[in-house]
């Protein structure tokens, strides 16, 4: 080791990187935001604008964004018969891998890694990837997929997709919560290593 360098054990005190989405010194924190008041005040698709566009929506935006979201809830054909394809006992999450791969290739926007294109991408995402979930779900237990609802909000389409059944009032807000809570967690061991690979690459 020479003069220069400095070895910290678990790099503790070495800073990784900067963020203004999310914050967990002084508690939980998105784009600023306490997510406690996140979650008493808003529903999730106004704090997935906020982490996507770094403001909370207006009326107008929100309902923008709720619509683009609602179009976005379709699979290519190829991923569905992917998903009944895969064995039942399938890792979710490694279904979830493999939903993202594919669904990438059908991106219009696949070619273009712009931040305007890469917020539409996760926009896109962020309406598909829960119908890949329900959809491997039901495959799972045998049963047929059920298609999304345009007139229901996130949390509670998904309980619906998955379940079959419309859920409580109740039910979609607890889910809605959940979804608020799991947001953003800042640095966890995935995003960090993430973070690491990007930058040798940009090296």
């Amino acid at each position: 080791m020479s003069a220069t360098e400095t070895y910290s054990p678990g790099l503790e005190g070495v800073i990784a990187g900067e963020t203004a989405i999310s914050t967990v010194e002084g508690g939980l924190r998105y784009r600023g935001y306490p997510v406690g008041e996140l979650c008493n005040l808003c529903s999730f698709e106004e704090v997935a604008f906020l982490m996507l566009h770094g403001e909370l929506p207006n009326k107008t935006e929100l309902a923008a964004f709720q619509q683009r979201i609602v179009a976005a809830r379709q699979l290519p054909e190829s991923l569905r018969n992917l998903l009944k394809a895969l064995p039942r006992d399938a890792v979710p999450m490694d279904a979830v891998r493999s939903a993202v791969s594919v669904l990438s290739h059908y991106d219009p926007d696949l070619n273009d890694s712009s931040p305007a294109a890469s917020i539409r991408k996760a926009e896109r995402l962020v309406g598909q990837i829960p119908v890949a979930i329900a959809e491997q779900y039901r495959y799972s237990k045998g049963l047929p997929a059920v298609a999304p609802r345009a007139d229901l909000g996130h949390a509670a389409n998904f309980l619906y997709m998955v379940k079959g059944t419309v859920p409580s009032a109740t039910a979609a807000r607890a889910f809605d919560v959940s979804l608020i809570l799991y947001a953003e967690h800042e640095f966890n061991a995935s995003t960090f290593t993430a973070r690491v690979v990007v930058s040798i690459e940009k090296k």
